[in-house]
């Protein structure tokens, strides 16, 4: 089946954030709020990978005992991964040369991140790639946040909502993933799942 539409996660599945944006969250909650959490809290079963805003601090109260309220952590968690995303972050392994290879036949793509707006354009300006790829050439208007328009994976709303601006029915799009909560927001929205790049 040749899919109408391939709808990429970013953290991870385009962009190897995981190993700076996670212990600069670490440093930030253990330095601003005194809570003890761990890099290991991502890595668990059942962790917080993938989880964003609402949704983590939920699992870091579940966790720690402690409520973080959303709106002053948003603030300071935007001040603090920017400093680190202007450094640029590398693409995922072989992130780049699919990426390229579905952009030269003319294949339909976009990206679908719990990330808010603001993030997701620096994160995908700045990532630095192998090639001559550069990620908001590729998907250019295509970049759709969940947050804070939509309900965050595991909610299937973004991957609803790009499948419909480019006309396509969610059962003829691709979502790639690399988390059980963005597997879930696909499985959810009716898409058809890649766990890894490459898939071609």
């Amino acid at each position: 089946m040749v899919f109408q539409l391939i709808a990429f996660d970013m953290d991870d599945t385009l962009v190897d954030t995981f190993s700076t944006s996670v212990p600069n969250c670490v440093a930030m909650v253990n330095a601003e709020y005194g809570v003890p959490i761990q890099v290991s809290d991502w890595t668990k079963p059942g962790g917080y990978r993938g989880k964003a805003g609402q949704s983590l601090l939920d699992c870091i109260e579940a966790d720690y005992g402690v409520r973080i309220p959303l709106e002053p952590f948003m603030v300071m968690r935007k001040r603090y991964l920017n400093i680190q995303l202007a450094k640029g972050m590398p693409v995922a392994p072989g992130a780049d040369v699919v990426v390229k290879a579905l952009h030269a036949e003319g294949r339909k793509m976009c990206v679908c991140t719990n990330s808010v707006p603001e993030r997701a354009e620096i994160t995908l300006k700045n990532a630095i790639t192998n090639t001559s790829v550069h990620l908001p050439d590729i998907f250019k208007q295509h970049v759709y946040s969940a947050i804070p328009e939509f309900a965050a994976k595991p909610a299937p709303d973004v991957y609803v909502h790009a499948a419909q601006q480019f006309g396509v029915e969610p059962r003829h799009a691709l979502a790639v993933e690399d988390t059980p909560t963005g597997i879930m927001a696909a499985v959810a929205a009716g898409m058809g799942i890649s766990g890894k790049i490459p898939f071609i």
